[in-house]
């Protein structure tokens, strides 16, 4: 009992004073930022009271977002968007913003501001799928999910599709037709789209979209072959018009498919040297070149072909020859049919004494025997007339040349061309034929095909070319006739080596005879019938005859006393010859005893000529006397 008074009397003495150390209360000041687009609905107690209450604060003008709560109070806080918005989120003092709505704030102990925000969301209306499915990514409201989110929708679904897209994000729209069927467009606010997937980036309107969808089918078309296709349709996406060319060259994709109902057209454009043959389709066989289905309601099954193109062979019959036209080891006819990219070979053959003039193939030339066809063919052949020819052959003797020409003659120029032996020279060519003896010699014969040519005279001998022709020549070394003159007052004597000659005898041509001449007694050797003075000389027989003289003279005291020297008259001339230093002048006195000449001649031979005819007197004076003589000159 006594313990239990005194903490009794403990308690009365201390709770006082415990009373006595609380302290007042806080006010902390809470800044709503003035919301857009939405209002913000905050519960607290506010200072000063013990009831709680809820405000809302909207985007109005003299907007005062302040409200007063005790220190360590919570503050609630509601973001309601207005109809086309949702909910963002809240930053409570520029802190990592806080991503739930409804959201409480406990134990407040300092000045907050509270920012909220809102997003724009566009509503897309989507059309229930029929024939497709339809895929969408997008950006729903952030509540809903902050990232891309893909949804898928089949003809299962019960009617259209609503989404709610937040603004500025980006939208995709992807159709997956049916089999059998194919995206014809998107219709997104009346505008026709054929991109498939549709996206919108950035979202910032409201849509509706509808896909349109059409039934589809397969045309198959075969490679072709030496030839392209054509196809000419409707394709399912946008229902455009297409074209599509088909080769049968690198990777082949003959696969097209077109629009329920379009009308197809396919046009073959056969290769360099073919020809449209057929189309089938379906095994229906067209031979109408472009085929066209209108309207194309099923499959097909398409397969063309093309031929190698005939053309006819035409050969004109040429006179005075043949023309051969072979395919191969086959001979062909006028009028047979090849195909395109034969080679003929075409060869000719001419009748003789005809030539070939030309050979044409649809009128161009022809340079080689080879020929491929690329169309109609005309071949034709001209053969010329043309004059034999014959051999002529030369035989060449031995010293000289047989020379053979023939006339040359152009616009403007004439001309003689030597004939080589062996060469062929046409047919009535007059040939010119002319022998050259080596020097000393003769022709002695001149033979045609071995008719000796009569007249030897009027070289060059000329006649007409009519079959094969020899042409032969003899000729025999030339000889002269040496004829011995009569002399007074001496003699000579020719001989040929170590034979002597008689006057009258022939000579060949070439020969190198000795002339000696011989004195009779109190007489000189004056000199030959050419004027030679030598006594004892050679000659050689040329191309004339020889007639050998040979004059003496008496030996005068001149030549006595000055050896060596000599006074003769010739040919109305005086001759003063061997003239030496000893000599000092030499005078010629006529009979009346006229002086003619007075000088002093020149070393070796004087010549007075001309002087009247008449006797002279010569005196000659020098070292070793004087002497006279006298001369006749006629």
């Amino acid at each position: 009992m006594k313990k239990n008074l005194l903490l009794t009397f403990f308690l009365l003495c201390v709770l006082p004073l415990t009373v006595f150390a609380v302290e007042d209360p806080v006010a902390v000041t809470v800044t709503i930022t003035q919301p857009t687009n939405s209002v913000v609905e905050v519960a607290y107690t506010p200072f000063g009271t013990t009831t709680a209450t809820t405000k809302i604060f909207m985007d109005v003008d003299g907007y005062d977002g302040t409200i007063s709560i005790e220190s360590g109070a919570s503050v609630n806080v509601k973001v309601i968007p207005i109809s086309t918005y949702a909910f963002d989120k809240i930053v409570i003092n520029e802190a990592d913003p806080i991503l739930e709505n409804d959201y409480l704030i406990e134990d407040v102990t300092e000045a907050t501001t509270i920012t909220t925000s809102v997003v724009r969301m566009y509503t897309f209306t989507i059309t229930k799928p029929v024939k497709c499915d339809f895929e969408v990514e997008y950006m729903p409201a952030p509540l809903e999910s902050r990232v891309l989110v893909t949804k898928t929708f089949t003809p299962d679904e019960e009617g259209d599709v609503t989404l709610k897209v937040k603004a500025g994000s980006k939208f995709s729209f992807k159709v997956t037709p049916d089999e059998g069927y194919a995206l014809e467009l998107i219709e997104a606010l009346n505008e026709a789209i054929t991109d498939n997937p549709y996206v919108v980036t950035p979202v910032n309107a409201d849509k509706t979209i509808k896909a349109k969808i059409t039934k589809t089918h397969t045309v198959t078309i075969d490679k072709p072959q030496n030839s392209t296709v054509l196809v000419k349709y409707v394709e399912p996406l946008g229902a455009a018009s297409k074209e599509k060319t088909l080769s049968g060259v690198g990777d082949y994709n003959g696969v097209i498919v077109v629009k329920d109902g379009t009308l197809l057209s396919v046009t073959v454009n056969p290769a360099t040297g073919y020809e449209f043959s057929k189309t089938e389709v379906n095994a229906e066989v067209s031979d109408v070149n472009p085929t066209t289905i209108s309207p194309v309601t099923k499959d097909l099954q398409i397969s063309t072909e093309v031929v190698k193109k005939k053309y006819a062979i035409t050969i004109t019959p040429p006179s005075n020859g043949t023309i051969t036209v072979m395919d191969g080891d086959t001979e062909l006819e006028s009028g047979d049919l090849v195909e395109h990219g034969t080679q003929l070979t075409v060869t000719t053959t001419q009748q003789d004494n005809y030539e070939l003039t030309s050979l044409t193939v649809n009128n161009e030339e022809l340079t080689t025997s080879l020929y491929t066809v690329t169309g109609p063919v005309t071949i034709q052949a001209v053969f010329t007339y043309v004059a034999p020819k014959y051999v002529v052959t030369i035989t060449q003797p031995s010293n000289g040349e047989i020379v053979v020409r023939r006339k040359v003659v152009t616009s403007t120029t004439e001309a003689y061309v030597k004939v080589l032996s062996g060469s062929e020279i046409t047919e009535g060519t007059t040939l010119y034929v002319d022998v050259n003896p080596a020097e000393n010699f003769i022709v002695n014969s001149l033979k045609v095909n071995g008719s000796k040519v009569a007249d030897l005279t009027s070289l060059p001998y000329s006649f007409v070319i009519s079959s094969q022709t020899m042409i032969q020549a003899e000729l025999e070394i030339a000889q002269q006739k040496i004829i011995f003159a009569d002399v007074q007052n001496g003699s000579f004597i020719v001989k040929s080596g170590t034979k002597f000659l008689n006057s009258g005898d022939l000579v060949n041509r070439g020969t190198v005879l000795t002339l000696q001449a011989i004195p009779s007694k109190e007489y000189k050797f004056k000199q030959w019938w050419d004027g030679d003075i030598n006594a004892e000389r050679e000659i050689v027989v040329s191309k004339v005859d020889i007639t050998v003289s040979a004059e003496f003279a008496l030996i005068t005291g001149i030549e006595e006393l000055y050896t060596g020297m000599s006074v003769y008259a010739a040919d109305g001339a005086i001759y003063l010859n061997g003239v030496t230093e000893d000599v000092t002048s030499v005078s010629i006195i006529d009979m009346a005893g006229k002086i003619v000449y007075n000088s002093k001649p020149e070393f070796g031979q004087t010549v007075l000529s001309p002087v009247n005819r008449g006797v002279y007197v010569v005196l000659v004076k020098g070292t070793k006397g004087n002497v006279s003589t006298k001369v006749i000159v006629k």
